[in-house]
């Protein structure tokens, strides 16, 4: 998990929550930031600046949208799955994306490019 500096007081609480099933790693250089990221097999994030970097670096994405304005702010289909509901994104539609794009990555076919529920 990757927390940004809106987030780094909340570091202390974050690995004693998560233990050390999931590290928590906050890097503010971005050039180090991007080295993190570009081992990653999934990048997981809502419309940010990380999703974009994690989409131009080639790692497969689950993009979040809140908005509908996929057209003018999403990545490219080709970089990543959308995940989009008018009526708001829920975690299950986060984990359909995220069981797709594994699946994708260990050579199951390809269902489509948005989760919508």
């Amino acid at each position: 998990m990757f927390v940004g500096p809106e987030e780094k007081e909340d570091l202390v609480y974050l690995r004693a929550a998560l233990a050390h099933r999931v590290p928590v790693a906050f890097e503010h250089d971005v050039r180090y930031f991007a080295a993190l990221v570009a081992n990653c097999n999934l990048f997981v994030g809502c419309d940010s600046g990380p999703l974009h970097l994690a989409c131009a670096l080639g790692v497969r994405t689950v993009a979040i949208f809140l908005n509908g304005n996929l057209d003018r702010w999403g990545p490219p289909a080709e970089l990543c799955r959308l995940v989009y509901r008018e009526s708001g994104v829920t975690v299950t539609d986060v984990l359909e994306a995220c069981r797709i794009e594994l699946g994708l990555l260990s050579g199951e076919s390809d269902a489509g490019k948005i989760v919508n529920g």
